[in-house]
């Protein structure tokens, strides 16, 4: 939420103004303020948040233009578009085929609250559908969604970039040198939705992020707002700028975002496998285990991988090391035959070795080349494999020593028991 708000408030001092297209301007003037971006990206979360996860469709859309509606109110001078502010004031409650970036700028909780890539996308076409029911409307919406929930699960930048243009038919290959160029003043979906997305992409950091959206020019308050947004998910925000956004922001939206920022932490905590690790390994007892399987569930089903340190032919490590520095994840291809590493324990037995993330990995002080693979894929090799006990998550750091029963019983949807003797091995 931080990351939209931020982008807006950074963005007003340059919408629709003749500039030199630069990352070099001062973030905050004497004109930077919160804008309709703001008022609506917290209208709509708060809707997400009282519609509940499970929420249906007329439920859902319900609250969405309730709370749209109310907030608008509340904040009439935010610049709305004439559109929008006339919807907000009417009594009418009928999406008026709207294209342009409001349904998109608006969307960002969508990316957070949801376990699956599938209700992400149903979500935000429902919070653009009381407005911006055009095709382009929804689409740019439900595009800002799924790369913030891609990047929760863990997908590099070029497989998003893949995804994103397969699934929603956008061009992400010109540069922000070259967007810059085009001198396009644009508030459409289809202009802005996919320019927020490669300024995203070429970040190197949050506060990049935002320099590139506004060096494009144009609608800058909503282009920052989207890639904040998404830059948000990827990179840590300074603390200094989350307080910039809470002192340009009324008591009133400072303490609804504290509330919503509460709740997405929550979400996150509920499927953060470290976190639950954690947890479990205070108390190994069966009511701490559930929510560490859950996590695991909702992480192998968001497509998340496991990334598996490997060893390779000494050859092929001499040719691998002119491309990738150790600790590096290595594609796959035909000269390279890289084989799972394992582990023993003190009891003689074998382990997987997994890991969460690759820097999870290289906290040991093994050096070792990963490959990345699908969570079900190295539990049924597991299984496949007669002398395996099972596998161990985080080796190197607070591990999880996921057992072959443990496994059995987790992909078969059966009650888990608990062995209480994870925390000693």
């Amino acid at each position: 939420m931080y990351g939209a708000i931020f982008g807006d408030i950074v963005g007003s001092s340059y919408e629709h103004r003749e500039t030199d297209k630069t990352k070099l301007f001062r973030l905050f003037t004497e004109e930077s303020r919160f804008t309709d971006d703001t008022v609506m990206t917290l209208a709509v979360a708060k809707a997400f948040i009282e519609a509940g996860p499970q929420g249906d469709e007329e439920g859902m859309k319900t609250r969405l233009i309730e709370n749209m509606k109310n907030f608008g109110r509340a904040f009439p001078d935010a610049g709305y578009g004439a559109k929008f502010q006339e919807w907000l004031r009417g009594e009418d409650t009928e999406a008026y085929g709207s294209f342009g970036n409001g349904s998109a700028m608006r969307v960002s909780m969508a990316g957070w609250l949801f376990d699956s890539i599938e209700r992400t996308r149903e979500v935000a076409r429902w919070s653009a559908e009381v407005t911006h029911n055009h095709p382009e409307g929804v689409k740019g919406a439900e595009a800002i969604a799924t790369v913030i929930f891609l990047i929760r699960n863990d997908w590099n930048n070029a497989t998003i970039s893949h995804y994103i243009q397969r699934e929603f038919g956008y061009d992400l290959t010109k540069s922000l040198e070259d967007l810059r160029k085009e001198s396009v003043d644009d508030v459409t979906c289809a202009v802005t939705v996919p320019q927020a997305i490669r300024a995203f992409l070429e970040a190197e950091d949050f506060e990049d992020a935002i320099r590139n959206a506004v060096s494009l020019g144009g609608d800058t308050d909503t282009l920052a707002c989207m890639a904040g947004s998404m830059a948000e998910a990827r990179f840590e925000i300074p603390e200094e700028f989350m307080e910039e956004v809470r002192d340009r922001l009324p008591e009133k939206l400072v303490t609804l975002l504290d509330q919503l920022e509460k709740v997405r932490t929550q979400v996150e905590e509920r499927r953060d496998v470290l976190h639950q690790i954690h947890y479990f390994l205070e108390d190994p007892q069966k009511e701490r285990l559930i929510p560490l399987l859950r996590a695991l569930e909702i992480r192998m089903k968001a497509g998340c991988l496991f990334f598996m340190p490997v060893e390779l032919p000494e050859e092929e490590m001499t040719q691998l090391s002119n491309r990738f520095p150790l600790g590096s994840v290595i594609p796959l291809a035909r000269d390279i035959h890289p084989s799972r590493r394992s582990i023993s324990t003190n009891d003689g037995k074998r382990w997987l070795a997994a890991f969460t993330s690759v820097s999870e990995g290289n906290r040991g002080d093994t050096k070792t080349y990963y490959v990345g693979e699908p969570m079900s894929f190295t539990l049924q090799a597991c299984l496949q494999l007669q002398d395996c006990a099972g596998v161990v998550i985080n080796a190197w750091g607070e591990r999880f020593f996921f057992t072959r029963e443990m496994i059995e019983v987790f992909l078969s949807k059966k009650e888990p028991e608990v062995h209480h003797d994870q925390a000693e091995r």
